[in-house]
């Protein structure tokens, strides 16, 4: 008799002889007793045996065994039916309980890091055949080149080599045979490694004093922690240098620039799933100031002058000549040259036309400064030199 896990069975006997008739029943040779799982009875010469709340330790070999006093004696636990006194014939049943499947080990849901290799496993009980089936989002899973599913009659193994962000998702397994069907889901989670979406310009100019804010707006499985960097040392001032990292925006702001903050910071986003990184190069310009300005020059007549200055601040500089305000270019009469920081002009031959106010303006991105002198020759009068800053605005 086949049965299912759970339900009852009945075993009937009719019996011949003569009375009065006693009857035992046996499980793989063990007698069974009374019991809410086992009862029995023997009315109008029928023996039943009533089997509650089927297992799978319930299938096996049941016998019957029905004595009266002819023979009783002689068939002890070997005979196990008589019909008479001088006959007998042993009536035996085996009964099958048929097992809906089920899970005896159900797959844990994950969260890994990208690359990982992943496996879910699943212990699984029931009759047999039993059919094994992985679904993720309700897409039958097959052996592949990314994957392998692996199964017998007692446990499946889904196993992803390489796991990838697109392989976050549910993920079910599924168990049936000829009585029923079970299912079981786990969850895995690919964490997401940091990535910038925004990032500032590659190359931030300021003047000295000027302030700028650097944000870069990252995406990624939390937690993820922000590191900034200049010039390779660890940025630890985050009073001084105003970090922050609110909503996936991380943020740094410099404030009154000074030439010592130039460099290249880096910000770094990382996670337990990788990290990533972006750059920006601020360059704070000093401003020239001069070291060595114009001084007054008297040459005798028809020969060659220099005016000469120097300055500091932050290269490269632009520089203007001026004779009493019109800008002067190089040519055969004036030479302007620049060594370094050094600017001279030289004016060749110098004549009566040469006479008057000279005026020499440096710039860059931080600023300007100029000073100013008077060329003269011997024997005219001459006046005494001025020098101006433009400070940046």
């Amino acid at each position: 008799m086949d049965s299912i896990k759970g339900s009852f069975v009945h075993l009937e006997c009719i019996v011949s002889g003569s009375h009065p008739i006693s009857i035992q029943w046996y499980k793989d040779g063990q007698e069974i007793t009374a019991s809410e799982k086992h009862k029995y009875s023997f009315h109008d010469n029928t023996a039943f045996l009533e089997i509650n709340k089927l297992e799978g330790t319930d299938s096996g070999s049941y016998t019957c065994e029905a004595t009266n006093k002819a023979g009783s004696s002689q068939c002890s636990g070997f005979l196990t039916f008589w019909i008479s006194p001088s006959q007998s014939n042993p009536l035996s049943f085996f009964l099958h309980v048929i097992e809906p499947p089920y899970f005896v080990e159900k797959p844990q849901s994950q969260e890994v890091v990208p690359n990982a290799r992943v496996q879910f496993k699943a212990l699984v009980k029931g009759s047999t055949p039993l059919q094994i089936k992985w679904f993720k989002d309700s897409q039958e899973l097959l052996s592949g080149a990314s994957r392998s599913v692996w199964k017998d009659d007692t446990s499946s193994v889904l196993e992803l080599f390489s796991a990838r962000t697109s392989d976050t998702g549910n993920y079910t397994c599924q168990i049936s045979n000829d009585v029923g069907t079970a299912t079981c889901k786990a969850t895995l989670f690919v964490k997401e490694p940091p990535r910038f979406i925004q990032m500032p310009t590659s190359v931030v100019a300021l003047r000295e004093g000027q302030s700028t804010t650097f944000e870069c707006q990252v995406v990624g499985t939390p937690e993820i922690h922000i590191t900034w960097y200049l010039d390779g040392n660890e940025v630890t001032d985050k009073a001084k240098y105003g970090i922050s990292f609110i909503d996936g925006l991380a943020t740094l702001r410099v404030t009154q620039a000074r030439v010592a903050d130039s460099g290249i910071y880096v910000c770094e986003a990382h996670n337990d799933a990788g990290s990533e990184s972006c750059s920006v190069e601020l360059k704070v310009k000093e401003p020239p100031t001069f070291v060595r300005e114009l001084r007054p020059t008297e040459v005798v007549k028809g020969s060659e002058a220099t005016l000469e200055c120097e300055v500091s601040g932050t290269p490269p500089f632009e520089v203007k000549w001026l004779k009493n305000n019109k800008e002067m270019f190089s040519s055969k009469k004036y030479t302007i040259s620049t060594k370094e920081s050094v600017f001279t002009l030289t004016v060749a031959n110098c004549d009566i036309s040469d006479v008057g106010e000279y005026q020499c303006i440096i710039s860059n991105e931080g600023g300007s400064c100029s000073c100013s002198t008077r060329l003269s020759l011997k024997g005219q009068s001459s006046r005494r030199h001025t020098s101006k800053i433009i400070c940046p605005s």
